[in-house]
Order: C-alpha cells, then structure tokens, then sequence
C-alpha cells in the first residue's frame, strides 16, 4: 500500500511538471477565400472563418446583409447575402474581420455589371406625321421581333445580342390613333412595345398653351390646335402704378391682327401662321398648318363689344425647341423674343423691338444689322401707324388699345425727354416719382424682377433684372467681335448678345439703328428731368456695359427663367 501511495504521487507531481510547463497556442484567425464574385442578379456566398481569438465581422455594404450561419471548433462560416444590381458598371465591396492580436482580414466582393435584357421601352408616342420610330434590344442571345399591325415594317427583325430597330409606318391622315404592339422574343422571355400614332389635330384636342400659366406671349414649333386663357391680361398680375387696368378681361371677340415671317417678304394674308381663331370656353382657340408651320409671328387681339382692342398676345412660331443658357445663377432664353435665330450678322436674330414697359411687340427691320437706317419687316394685316407723339391721350389703357403704335415726346420741344407715357408736369419741373409707371416690369432693384402683366416673355420667363445684367459682366467680362466691322456681339461660343439696334424716337416715324440696347426692369431714378430712364445692357463699338436708356426707345428683349 505504501508503494502504491508513492507511486500515484510521483506519477501527479510528473502530470503537474508536464502542465506547468506547456507553451500556450499562437493567436491566429485566417480566411479560407479572400475574393468572391457575385452576379448582378444578386445571391448568397459563404465566408470561412478560422480563429483562435475573438473577432468582428464589419460589412460595408449597404446592398448587402451578412449574419453568422454556424461554428465548428475554429470555424465560422458567415452568410453574405447580395441584392440584385441595376448598375452598368460592377461594384466593389468589402467584409473586414478585426481581432486582437492578429491581422485584420479582409475579403473582396465584386459583383458584375448588369447587362440589360429584354428591350428599352415598353411603349411609345409618336405625332400623326411621325413615319418612324426606334427602340432597342439588350441582351445577348438571340431573338425575334414581329409586331401585330401590317402598316409597321421592322429593320431587323431578328438578331443576336444587343441591336437598335427601327420602325417604319405611313403618316396617320384619320383622327382616330393607330395602335401596333411589338413582340420580342429572347431565350424564354418575352417583351413587348406598344406604339400609339396620334390622330389627326382636332379643336378638342387643343394643345392647352396656358396650362403651366398664362402670358402674353407663347411659343409653338408644330402644326395643330392650340388654346389659351382668354379671360386674363398676361401672367394676371396687376400693376399698383395702373389700377385703372384690371388682371381680368371679358373679350366679346378676337381676331389676328397682323403676321409677319421677320423678312422683307410679306405673308399672303394676317392668317398665314394663325390660320383661324375664336373664343370658346373661356379660351382663345386657334389652329395653325398641320404640316407646313412657317416660323414668324403672329398677334391675336381681344376685343370688346365696342370692337376696341383691350388686350394682344404674341404668337411666336420657331422651330428650334427652346433651349437655355446659364450664366451665374441665371438660366437665359436663347433668343431675343420674335427672333428665329441667334446667329451673328442676321437680322433673323434681331427679334421684334419693345418699348420700355410695354407687352406689345414692334416690327424690327431688315437689311444691315450694325448702323444707320434700316427696312421695316414686312407684315400682313391692319396698317402700322405712324409715331404718336405723347399727350394728354397717352395713358396706358390708350396704348393697350394701340398696340402697333411707337409713342414719343416731341423731340422738338424737349429734345431728349424719356417717357412714352403722359406724366403730368409744371412746367419743366420733374415729375414726382408717384407719377411715374416705374412698376411696369416689376423692377425692384433685387436680384430678380417681379413678372407683371406687361411683361412680353413667354411662360416661365420673365425680364431680367439689373443684377443679372451686371452678373454677366462678372463672369464673362464684356468682349466684343467685330465682324467685317457691320456686326458686334459680346459673350462666349455658346452664349452671346447679338446687335439687335434700337429704334429711336423721330417725329417723323422714320426707324433708325442705334446702339445696342437690352432692357431691364429696373429704373434708374436721377433728378433731371431727362434722366427718367432704365438700365439696360448697352454696348456700341465703344465698350459700355450698363448704361441708363430712354424709356421710349424701342430695343429687342433677351429673357431670364423665372
């Protein structure tokens, strides 16, 4: 027993020496695979973990959930789920594992780009004089196209992979739409396009010109119906300067009342853009050449039972799609309002001339486009008559009901004197601001204006104000080109003023091209008498850039986004 005793002791202390004595295990954690890809439809991948340390998992996908799915001895296995991509390109992301003692881990997910299937649309409008169309296939298999209605021709018709078809049809000369359904087939899906071909333009399908508010002028590029809210002078903001002019109208009638192509070629008749106009429902309704739309414009007048014109509009027909350009904060119109075009040298660019205030479009001219005399445009319709000189009749409601006449001061009495508007006066003692029409374009000396109801832009636009003509000198500084030493714009290649002239006051009603002049709807308040004017951008061969300008001088408008 007491060999036994010793023994089992020597046997313990030689297991306690053994213990004491072992080296304890490195810390270790490693990855099994460190890239993964995935497809752009998405799905689940397993990441092997082996550690002997404690550790967390870090996921810096937000496309994709990740969760611990089992342990065995030193192994974890975490699921990766990945959602669905819908981008073109692949994308690349990250699962870290961070444990203490040893080297962060880190795997390496992409997922590859998504390649389209199937077709681009699922259906289309086109116009009735529309004869074609396109749409396109993604994929990269083969595949079919056929469509239900015979009149539509597909090119091709059958391909593999990726392929753009273009459908064929005839003009659709009925008032009824035609309908035709395309059919792709690839692999085992399936695809469809529809195409609808609009009727024929009818009054009930009038294009609603004033649906995004009303103006008084609007802009067409297409033949048709179109209709406008007759019941309201411009946008319907009121002037505090006029309260005898109400937002408000009753028309008992309308009519065009002249057309002009901006060239030396009059049209055959005031109806040659506006082929017909009348009110109804509360609208003027009007239609245009569904095919043959000539570029120009046109004035439709309102008028009481009286058959006295109480309120115009400008129709301004152009087949450019109106684009913007940007100049600090400010979006511009690319076209001086009425002009068919911006290019340098032409007088198509000019546009129709403006006094100061006033919503009714003048004629502006032909022929050289820098200096000296000039043709007027040649328009159909009623009579221009000659220059009115201000009197006592000359109030706003007087000049709403002439809309084609210029109206100045007499230059031979006072020979520089701003205002188109009569102000009462004593003597030659200015005016006192209270009588002034300063309000007319909703100047206010801020950064923008405030439309008004005499405000010549279409929807959306507006005059600019003095700040956004002085915001273009800030960022383009004032440069000019002399062209054959005739024509001179400032700007850069994309945006520019062209020389548009100005037409000047002359008892004689004679037109005459001046410095270059772009109106404000700010004015600029000074104590002399003469000195009523606005600011305008003005430029001659000489360098100005701001300048104050007679009110009475007619000068092509460039609007602003509102």
């Amino acid at each position: 027993m007491r060999n036994f005793s010793k023994t089992f002791l020597l046997l313990f202390a030689a297991c306690l020496t053994a213990a004491c004595s072992k080296t304890p295990a490195e810390p270790y954690m490693t990855l099994a695979q460190k890239d993964y890809i995935v497809d752009a439809e998405g799905g689940t991948i397993t990441l092997e973990v082996s550690a002997n340390v404690s550790y967390n998992a870090i996921n810096d996908m937000e496309y994709a959930s990740l969760q611990k799915a089992g342990t065995d001895g030193d192994k974890t296995s975490w699921e990766l789920t990945v959602e669905p991509s819908t981008d073109t390109e692949r994308r690349i992301g990250y699962v870290r594992f961070i444990g203490s003692d040893v080297t962060p881990l880190k795997a390496t997910v992409t997922q590859q780009a998504y390649v389209p299937t199937g077709i681009d649309k699922t259906s289309t409008e086109v116009n009735f004089d529309a004869t074609s169309t396109t749409f396109n296939v993604f994929g990269e298999k083969d595949w079919t196209a056929s469509v239900d209605n015979p009149a539509f021709k597909l090119e091709p018709d059958h391909g593999t992979g990726d392929a753009a078809v273009t459908v064929t049809f005839p003009e659709n000369n009925t008032e009824t739409a035609v309908v035709a359904h395309v059919t792709v087939k690839m692999g085992s899906g399936t695809y469809g396009l529809t195409i609808t071909q609009k009727g024929l333009p009818t009054s009930d399908t009038a294009v609603d010109l004033s649906a995004d508010g009303t103006s008084n002028c609007y802009i067409i590029n297409s033949g048709g119906w179109y209709k406008f809210k007759a019941d309201v002078r411009g946008n319907g903001v009121a002037v505090a300067s006029t309260p005898e002019v109400p937002a408000a109208i009753e028309p008992a009638s309308v009519d065009v009342l002249w057309c002009t192509f901006n060239s030396a070629t009059e049209p055959e008749s005031k109806y040659s853009i506006v082929k017909s106009v009348e009110l109804k429902d509360g609208y003027v309704l009007f239609n245009t050449d569904l095919k043959n739309l000539p570029e120009g414009n046109a004035v439709i007048a309102a008028y009481n039972s009286s058959s006295e014109i109480i309120w115009t509009w400008h129709i301004w027909s152009r087949k450019d799609e109106v684009r913007t350009y940007t100049c600090g904060d400010t979006q511009w119109l690319d076209y001086n309002v009425g002009a068919l075009s911006n290019a340098h040298a032409s007088f198509l660019s000019v546009g129709l001339y403006f006094q100061w205030g006033r919503k009714d479009p003048l004629r502006s001219g032909t022929g050289e486009v820098y200096g000296g005399s000039m043709t007027p445009i040649a328009t159909a319709g009623s009579d221009w008559p000659a220059v009115k000189l201000v009197t006592s009749d000359s109030t706003i409601p007087y000049s709403i009901a002439n809309p084609q006449s210029m109206f100045v001061e007499n230059g031979k009495t006072h020979p520089n004197l701003d205002e188109w508007i009569w102000i009462p006066r004593e003597g030659d003692a200015a005016p006192t601001k209270d009588k002034q029409r300063n309000d007319l374009w909703g100047g206010n000396g801020g950064k923008v204006t405030s439309k008004t109801m005499f405000d010549p832009c279409p929807v959306g636009y507006r005059v600019p104000s003095a700040a956004q003509i002085i915001e273009i000198q800030t960022v383009y500084g004032f440069t000019k080109s002399n062209i054959n030493s005739k024509e001179f714009y400032f700007g850069n290649d994309t945006f520019w003023f062209v020389s548009a002239g100005a037409l000047l006051f002359r008892d004689t009603g004679a037109f005459y091209m001046s410095a270059h002049a772009y109106p404000t709807g700010d004015v600029s308040l000074k104590t002399d008498i003469d000195e009523y004017q606005y600011t305008a951008l003005m430029y001659t061969t000489a360098v100005n850039f701001t300048r104050q300008y007679q009110k009475s001088f007619a000068t092509p408008v460039r609007c602003v986004k509102e």
